[in-house]
């Protein structure tokens, strides 16, 4: 598939996959509006913008010798490895300094693998919550407005009068 003709929704398509956020691939991608949590998941869906999605997805993921499983393997083997387990062989083993009186080595950060961990598997995605406003059906708030209408225009009746 040819890169999509608006360039912004190129753009966003891009910021996308790399960020895995729609609303933060929204903004990055110039657009704006009060809406832009709602637009930017319509967009992911929209057909021709889901499909160049996957395509750059799947280009990523050919460039990159580490599949997202095994990143996601990696991450949860740092995370739940502790640190006294680790030795020079280990894969976990950034690097190592061995003298007589100290045996010192350095692993990478698990807090930041947690955050890396969560932002690969969707943790960080905002939830979604639905509101209730205390009316049953739409017609019954639709009647309380026109009652509230009515009391202005009667006020004003009343004003002029």
């Amino acid at each position: 598939m040819p890169m999509l003709s608006n360039p912004r929704h190129e753009a966003f398509c891009h910021a996308f996959v790399t960020s895995g956020n729609a609303s933060a691939a929204y903004r990055e991608s110039g657009s704006h509006g009060r809406n832009a949590d709602v637009v930017a998941n319509q967009l992911v869906r929209t057909n021709g913008i889901a499909e160049r999605i996957a395509e750059l997805k799947a280009a990523q993921a050919k460039k990159s010798k580490l599949s997202r499983d095994e990143l996601r393997e990696f991450l949860t083997e740092l995370i739940l490895t502790p640190a006294g387990k680790v030795n020079e062989q280990s894969r976990l083993c950034q690097s190592y300094k061995v003298t007589p009186e100290v045996r010192e080595i350095r692993m990478p950060d698990k807090l930041r693998a947690v955050e890396r961990f969560a932002k690969l598997c969707g943790f960080n995605e905002p939830e979604k919550m639905e509101l209730e406003h205390g009316y049953k059906a739409q017609q019954e708030l639709l009647e309380v407005i026109a009652r509230l209408r009515g009391r202005g225009a009667a006020r004003n009746d009343q004003s002029t009068g």
